[in-house]
This record gives C-alpha cells, sequence and structure tokens, in this order.
C-alpha cells in the first residue's frame, strides 16, 4: 500500500491505531461487508498474545450491506481464499508484530480487487488487494507507527553455505509466501559428506555424492542461488558482502561448514591434505595411487618401503573409514595390478594422540574397530602425538615415521566469518549461538552446522555431523515461518538417530541408544542408512550398482590419477 492510499483510510484504521473486537463484532463487520463468514479460532501456542484470524472465502460481491462496496479492477478465475487477520489483541494492550495475510487450503489465484469501505458516519477509505488478494492492514494496526510498506514487504533470507544446514533450511522455506530467500556458496554443487572418502579411495566418482545446487532448488521460485564467496557479514547495517555484490537481509543463516585445524601448523597442510571438499578427495587419490606407481618404478628398496607406507593422522570416523579403505585397496584392488612390488605389503598407520580410535564410541566398539582395521593390516597407534609432518613423512615424540603419502583427519575449525562479523566464538571458531541457534544479542542472525557451538542440550557441544546440520536447517526454517507468523520461538531438539563408522568391506560398528552392532550386521545398516540420505534417484541407483560390482568383485572403479596442469605444454 502506498502512503497515499494509507491516508485515505478512516483513522480507526490507519497505522498507530489499536483495534479491538471480540468475535460477535468481526461476525457482524464482515456481514455488513457482504463477505462469506469463514472459520474463526485462536491460534495454538501458550503465548499470553490472543491473535484472532478469519477465514474468508472471497468469491467476492458486489453492492454489500452498510454501505460497503467491492469493486474488481483485474482477476483471473474469481475462485480465491485467505486468512485475514481481523482483530488482534494483548493483555498488555501492546499488539505484536503478526502476518496480515497467509493462503488458505483452496486453490489461490492472482487478482486485483479494490474494497471500497464505508463507515456509519459516511467516511470512505479504499484499500487495494494485489497479487494473492494481499489485504494490508484491515481492522488492526500493528506496532505503533510501523511503516505499512516495510511491513508488507519480502523477508529477505540469506543463507551463506549450501551444505546441509544451508541446503535444508532453503528446502524448508522455499514456496513460503513473502519470504524471499538467496543461498551463497562459493561451490556450484552440494556435497554428501560422508561418503567423501570412498571419493578419496576411488571407490566413487565425484558426480557419484554431489549434486547441482540450483537442480536442488529449482522447483521453488522464490529462492535464487548464486555462485560467489562471502567475504564480511555488516550485522548492524543487516548486509553480507561478496565477491558479486552486496546483499541486504532481514534474516541472516550461516552455515558455512568447517575446514581442517592443524594446531597452528598451517605448513603441514602441504604435506597431509585433509577431507573436506571434492577437490582435496581427488588430490588424496591422486597422492595414494601415485604412491603405488612411485614404488612401482623405484629400485631403492628403502624408497619403495617409504612410498608403500601411509600415515593417516587422527583416530575419528574419518581416519578410521581413510585406513580401512587404503588397507583393503592395497590388499584386495591392487593385489594383481603391479609387477615389481607386493601391493599387499604396503604398511598403513592409523596416529591417534588420544588414548583410544573413535572417542565417541562406546570403548567396546572402538575396540572392535580396531581389531576389525588389524585384520586389514593397519597399525593402530594411539597416545602418540605428533610433533612435524614434511614431505618425507611425521616426527612424533618418540619415533619418526617415513612415509610416501600422509594424510589428515584429526582437527577442523569453523568458517572464520561468523568471527568477523563480531559474534562470540569458542576456541575453534563456532558461534556460540541461544537455544533458537541465534547469535547473542542478533536474533535475526542464525547459525547452524559445524559453525554453531550448541549446548543447551546436553551440556556438551552438539557433533558436527550431517544428521546435526539436516536437523538444524530444518528447524531455522521453520523458526523464521513461526516469526513471520508472529509466533514464539522454540528452542531446536536434536534428536539423536545414532552414529556409525565403516572399516572396509563389510565391517562396521553402529550405535543407536543402547542398541550395539558390528560386523557385517551394522555395515548393511550403514549401507542402507547413506543410500537412503543420497540427494536423488539416480545417484542412489548408481551408488547401489557401484557397491554391488565392488563388493563381488573387491574392484574399485574411479583409479584415475587426474593432475593440476590443464594445459596442452608438452606432447609425448
Amino acid at each position: 500500500m502506498s502512503p497515499l492510499l494509507e491516508a485515505k483510510l478512516p483513522a480507526q484504521f490507519q497505522t498507530g491505531t489499536i483495534v479491538r473486537k471480540d468475535e460477535r463484532q468481526i461476525r457482524r463487520e464482515l456481514q455488513c461487508r457482504g463477505l462469506n463468514y469463514g472459520v474463526f479460532h485462536q491460534l495454538r501456542g501458550n503465548s499470553p498474545t490472543l491473535s484472532r484470524w478469519i477465514d474468508i472465502d472471497a468469491d467476492f460481491r458486489s453492492g454489500g450491506v452498510c454501505g460497503s462496496t467491492i469493486e474488481r479492477l483485474e482477476t483471473q478465475p474469481s475462485e480465491y481464499r485467505s486468512n485475514v487477520v481481523e482483530a488482534f489483541e494483548n493483555p498488555d494492550g501492546i499488539p505484536r508484530k503478526i502476518p496480515i495475510v497467509k493462503p488458505g487450503a483452496a486453490r489461490v489465484q492472482r487478482h486485483r480487487f479494490r474494497i471500497r469501505r464505508c463507515e456509519a458516519s459516511g467516511n470512505c477509505g479504499i484499500v487495494d488487494v494485489n497479487d494473492v488478494g494481499q489485504i494490508r492492514r484491515i481492522g488492526i494496526a500493528n506496532h505503533a507507527r510501523h511503516d505499512i510498506a516495510e511491513w508488507n514487504r519480502m523477508k529477505r533470507v540469506v543463507i551463506v553455505g549450501g551444505g546441509f544446514a544451508g541446503i535444508n533450511a532453503a528446502k524448508g522455506l522455499g514456496g513460503v509466501r513473502d519470504v524471499e530467500v538467496t543461498l551463497i556458496d562459493q561451490r556450484n554443487h552440494h556435497l554428501f559428506q560422508p561418503l567423501l572418502y570412498q571419493v578419496a579411495m576411488a571407490g566413487l566418482s565425484p558426480a557419484d555424492i554431489a549434486a547441482p545446487i540450483r537442480a536442488m532448488l529449482s522447483k521453488h521460485s522464490n529462492i535464487r542461488v548464486l555462485l560467489g564467496k562471502v567475504s564480511s557479514a555488516d550485522l548492524k547495517a543487516k548486509t553480507v558482502t561478496a565477491d558479486i555484490g552486496t546483499f541486504p537481509f532481514d534474516y541472516l543463516i550461516l552455515a558455512c561448514g568447517a575446514t581442517h585445524s592443524y594446531f597452528g601448523h598451517d605448513n603441514w597442510e602441504e604435506f597431509a591434505p585433509g577431507l573436506k571438499t571434492l577437490e582435496q578427495a581427488t588430490e588424496i587419490r591422486r597422492r595414494v595411487l601415485t604412491a603405488f606407481e612411485n614404488a612401482e618404478r623405484a629400485s631403492d628398496p628403502d624408497e619403495r618401503r617409504r612410498y608403500l607406507t601411509f600415515v593417516i593422522v587422527g583416530g575419528g570416523p574419518t581416519g578410521v573409514e581413510l585406513a580401512g579403505a587404503i588397507g583393503e585397496m592395497s590388499r584386495y584392488t591392487l593385489a594383481k595390478d603391479f609387477r615389481s612390488i607386493d601391493a599387499k605389503s604396503a604398511k598403513v598407520i592409523l596416529v591417534e594422540a588420544g588414548a583410544r580410535i573413535l572417542p565417541s564410541f562406546a570403548e567396546g566398539q572402538a575396540a572392535q574397530a580396531a581389531r576389525d582395521l588389524g585384520g586389514l593390516g593397519v597399525e593402530v597407534r594411539t597416545s602418540c602425538s605428533v610433533t612435524s609432518i614434511d614431505g618425507e613423512g611425521i616426527q612424533t615424540a618418540n619415533e619418526r615415521l617415513r612415509a610416501g603419502t600422509v594424510l589428515w583427519a584429526a582437527g577442523v575449525k569453523a568458517s572464520p566469518l561468523a568471527l568477523q562479523a563480531g559474534l562470540e566464538c569458542d576456541a575453534q571458531g563456532r558461534v556460540i549461538v541461544t537455544p533458537d541457534l541465534s547469535a547473542a544479542g542478533q536474533p535475526d542472525v542464525f547459525i547452524a552446522g559445524d559453525q554453531a557451538r550448541y549446548t543447551h542440550q546436553t551440556g556438551k557441544p552438539l557433533p558436527g555431523t550431517a544428521p546435526v546440520a539436516m536437523q538444524q536447517g530444518r528447524f531455522l526454517a521453520s523458526a523464521i515461518v513461526r516469526d513471520l507468523n508472529g509466533e514464539p520461538r522454540e528452542p531446536f531438539r536434536f534428536v539423536d538417530k545414532g552414529q556409525m563408522a565403516t572399516i572396509g568391506r563389510s565391517k562396521a560398528i553402529l550405535e543407536i541408544g543402547s542398541l550395539r552392532l558390528h560386523g557385517f550386521p551394522a555395515w548393511i545398516v550403514w549401507l542402507a542408512v547413506h543410500i537412503y540420505y543420497l540427494t536423488g534417484f539416480e545417484h542412489r541407483l548408481l551408488v547401489v550398482l557401484q557397491w554391488a560390482w565392488s563388493y563381488l568383485t573387491f574392484g574399485r572403479g574411479a583409479r584415475l590419477i587426474v593432475g593440476k596442469e590443464w594445459r596442452n605444454r608438452n606432447l609425448p
């Protein structure tokens, strides 16, 4: 509604007026306007706010009683249905922010109406109804002197990051009325990270576990996906700055994920890549496969042993899965592929600084995983801290381990964007969030996934896993919708569906509450869960076929060494 149009309204309907009505008054006034009276109900919730919504079947009839007339200017099919706020009351007399209209159950068409309303005193006002009949500021004034243009414009939600949290938040807001979503990510694809190690170990191709973000959200016309790198967020000005421009927001969701932490030794990354992106996965694959190739052509026995030694730093689920996959690949997949070396003689060492591997699992389950790793020829060394890493191997507190390939699966740190924005963070860079996942003192700024430190449920931070991020993303979508509906926010509650880790072919450990499984049954459950959560039917089908082939033949179909140099400088 324009300011001019607002000025034409009777005083009792202008901004800043608190209108109090009971059900009988509403019924009488609706009948006077010639509108069909629909369902009258109170919004659910324990809030002291008493909100009244009227469901009007607006097959608008002109020439209503009490001097009201409705003139149709433009319309498509006349059937129209909406929920129009007609009365709003608080015990303290202070109105709260609630939406004016939200779509009803019947089919919604696009209309343009002009409603001419006349009171008994003869004072008349005109209200436009545009685009799915959005009736603006009729019978209620929220927030004294609140700007109508501000109230009625689309709410802008900016999501930074297309991981599990960002994608699920965007999907939850897809199709929500009066919400405009902009999702910004520096990559054009969503990555199913739980299976990333399979790409690194040549079990799957990158396309099997990644999908274009645009394709995933294309059915939602209110979502815009942009490829760009966000550099800063100004929470006071409510803007996000990226290399492609500046974006204002009403709500901001930071779901930028995490990267590896080398505990102050960033120079180690050159010699020990981590596993968070497709680029890192393909680089690890290149290094592992190249190590066998180098060993095949090496004439020095010491150099051959070094090439065939693989060290994985970090005994969490990623480290265990990498170690098991390398052990299995060297003993089965590559066993018959080389002539000068015995691939089975490859030495795989899993180094963990703690007292045992898999500290988040029960001790018995972790011990079973260590035994399964031993069966694949993996040597597990606990209470072993790494003091340095270079191109020749690693140095621990007690010895020097020469290795041709070192992989990092130890520490992580959150994206620095939140810290740069001035939000309170812990030592790992995670934002200390409130129970509704908003930042302290910033109710319109939400944090999710690996960037969030949420301790309000168990007293301990939730793990940086896909289930946590997915649930948080869906929660944030619902929290924003509740805000727009004038409903109070609820605290986030994580539903723990258990944890699992796989150790090579047909072996895994699984914990769901008090249930403990290991071996083949746990592996079947692991297989089913990961296939279920893969994006898209075509990905599920391809992965099932690939895994079935690998299980029956011990083969790995993606054993490609792809270099970084793309220019064709030197022909053979």
